[in-house]
């Protein structure tokens, strides 16, 4: 069998696919023969790391000869792993509950938030920003990670606080995510920041960098790169999802777990930014059983409560 695996299981929400490929064989006489293209997908499963009380650095990486040339890892630095966006969660533990303090642009005094601090704390993710691998004389300026995107139940906030309690914030989702949503970078840097967060659950937070080389007059752009964190506790209704089958004509089977009597939107997507409700479900049990019809393009779906 000769395929292509582009079906991926991206979370234990999120699950996606589409392809195809040619069936080969040997008659009797050793003949071969192959079909004509049919569809084919099976899943690949990567291994998703949950980064709990490490300190991690978002990195920025530089490729002369990559057609993507800046790009986003995730590094373990207590351990020394770099890992692909996709292969890890960030987890912001209940630790990191706080609640706001008068006069915050977060929201009203008293309201929570869920933050990973940027003075280092033994019971959460130590997260930093680091262009460190980045060699001196490629850019002209700074490296600028700007905000593309926050899906999630409520808002991103970056922010560095100063030793007279002032706020700057860099990134604000809640007045909507234009071009001031960005943080600056020096080349060979690292620093931290506060990572904030309004609402326990899932979040998948979409950063891209741009910056200009010496003697170019525009600038690089990477691609728009997710990272997902989990903001303890998870609500308990959270759908999963888990494939069934794949049916001979691409069709995908899923199966919808959650709370029962739960209603959840199962939606599907092409490039993981515009999502498009595809059924409601209304759990009568544990589980139910969806079909998504296979499309040409590589498809994403997941299951939210409306």
């Amino acid at each position: 069998m000769k395929s292509r695996p582009t079906l991926a299981v991206i979370t234990g929400l999120l699950l996606g696919y589409g392809g195809e490929g040619l069936a080969d064989g040997v008659f009797a006489g050793n003949k071969p023969v192959s079909s004509d293209p049919i569809p084919s997908s099976f899943a690949v499963l990567k291994p998703v790391v949950k980064l709990t009380t490490e300190h991690v650095d978002l990195r920025v990486l530089y490729t002369s000869d990559s057609t993507n040339s800046l790009s986003m890892v995730v590094v373990d630095d207590d351990h020394q792993i770099v890992y692909a966006p996709d292969e890890c969660i960030l987890v912001v533990a209940e630790a990191g509950k706080s609640t706001l303090p008068a006069g915050t642009p977060f929201g009203s005094e008293g309201d929570p938030i869920y933050i990973l601090p940027q003075s280092q704390n033994p019971e959460l993710l130590s997260l930093g920003l680091s262009t460190e691998d980045i060699a001196a004389g490629v850019f002209s300026g700074t490296l600028n990670i700007r905000l593309m995107a926050v899906a999630g139940p409520g808002n991103f906030f970056l922010w560095q606080a100063d030793s007279g309690g002032n706020f700057n914030v860099k990134m604000n989702s809640a007045d909507g995510i234009g071009a001031a949503d960005q943080n600056a970078l020096p080349i060979d840097s690292h620093e931290h920041n506060n990572f904030g967060f309004t609402t326990p659950g899932v979040y998948r937070v979409t950063f891209q960098i741009t910056g200009r080389r010496f003697g170019d007059t525009d600038d690089i752009i990477s691609l728009p790169t997710p990272i997902t964190f989990h903001v303890l506790p998870l609500p308990t209704e959270e759908a999963q999802l888990r494939i069934i089958q794949i049916e001979a004509n691409g069709d995908l089977r899923i199966e919808v777990a959650g709370s029962p009597g739960a209603t959840y939107d199962v939606q599907t997507s092409e490039d993981l930014k515009t999502w498009n409700s595809f059924q409601l479900v209304t759990l009568t049990g544990a589980t139910a059983t969806v079909t998504v019809p296979a499309t040409g393009a590589k498809r994403f779906v997941r299951a939210i409560r409306p």
